[in-house]
């Protein structure tokens, strides 16, 4: 007899897929980008390839949380507001420091990846944090 685990739950195993994906073709595309030999205009579909499975990533958190009972909707939406103003409180303490001079200037290509990247894992924090609350 097999055991069928709640849609949310098999959801959040393509999710986690979905976030390797998004990983892999991220340094996938980072390698081939480096190449010279590699055609411009392939090398610019490379960069624009991890697009494809953040959509799919989104779409599918989307059905993980309508799919959710109504404790977890709760958890889900105390993490992504955590991760909202973790992201808030970082990039404005950043943008302070590199108006006082503390930091260089760092351009949105080498911030922006970092700054999503640092909210799916605050979102990931947040959620924890609930969950040790909740249950």
């Amino acid at each position: 007899m097999s055991v069928r685990l709640p849609a949310c739950r098999r959801l959040l195993g393509r999710l986690l897929l979905a976030a390797a994906l998004i990983v892999a073709i991220g340094l996938g595309a980072k390698w081939l980008g480096q190449q010279a030999a590699v055609p411009l205009l392939l090398r610019q579909a490379a960069w624009l390839a991890p697009v494809l499975p953040a959509i799919w990533y989104f779409r599918l958190f989307g059905r993980v949380v309508r799919e959710s009972g109504e404790m977890e909707r709760q958890i889900y939406l105390e993490g992504a507001f955590f991760a909202f103003a973790a992201i808030c409180v970082v990039s404005l303490g950043l943008a302070m420091a590199i108006r006082g001079g503390m930091l260089a200037d760092v351009s949105l290509r080498k911030a922006g990846p970092l700054l999503w990247s640092a909210g799916i894992t605050f979102w990931g924090v947040g959620t924890a944090l609930s969950w040790r609350r909740y249950l």
